[in-house]
């Protein structure tokens, strides 16, 4: 009896293996860095391991002729959220909040998805994008007085800036509404 039960251990293993497979956000390392030399080298790849507490976004919203938002908000991996508004917002000034460890790390597992690490550093209209594994082919619009948005995320040793004006693939638009969902920014930017 026992000779069956090998078999069955086996196959179940097997089909586990072909119907899952392991989950594709890269999980931070909560106690090593990377010690590398190449660690510090530019990448154009979301690192595979990281320390969550090593990890920093910032999103900075800039002017236009009109009379948009200026700030920035910094979140740190272990959820410590810093904003500073500057002009056009409801509070201007520093103030400190938190979101959770979990909020960043699937903020993390969103960056890598979209390809984060490789878009260029400014986009501009006529470029032809791979975002989210779709290939985006980026418009001019009319206004050309639109705020610029600068998203910075440093993971560990690597770091990387996208700035974007009047063209963005959506994807990316997604991104910084996101981050500014999570932190509930509209509650310091918009008047009640």
């Amino acid at each position: 009896m026992r000779t069956g039960i090998l078999p069955l251990v086996t196959v179940a293993g097997l089909l586990l293996a072909a119907c899952g497979g392991p989950d594709p956000r890269p999980e931070p390392d909560q106690s090593a860095r990377a010690s590398s030399p190449a660690a510090s080298a530019p990448t154009a790849e979301f690192p595979s391991s990281y320390a969550l507490d090593d990890v920093i976004i910032r999103m900075e919203r800039t002017g236009c002729f009109g009379t948009c938002p200026i700030y920035s908000l910094q979140l740190k991996g272990d959820g410590a959220v810093v904003y500073n508004g500057i002009a056009n917002v409801y509070i201007r000034g520093e103030l400190r909040t938190f979101v959770s460890r979990q909020q960043v790390a699937d903020l993390l597992y969103d960056f890598n998805r979209i390809g984060f690490f490789r878009l260029p550093d400014t986009i501009e209209a006529g470029q032809t994008l791979h975002l989210d594994g779709k290939r985006v082919d980026v418009m001019k619009l009319q206004r050309e007085d639109l705020p610029n948005t600068r998203i910075t995320l440093r993971v560990g040793d690597a770091s990387k800036s996208v700035v974007y004006s009047q063209t963005a693939p959506e994807a990316l638009v997604r991104m910084a509404e996101r981050i500014d969902n999570m932190v509930n920014t509209a509650r310091w930017v918009q008047r009640p």
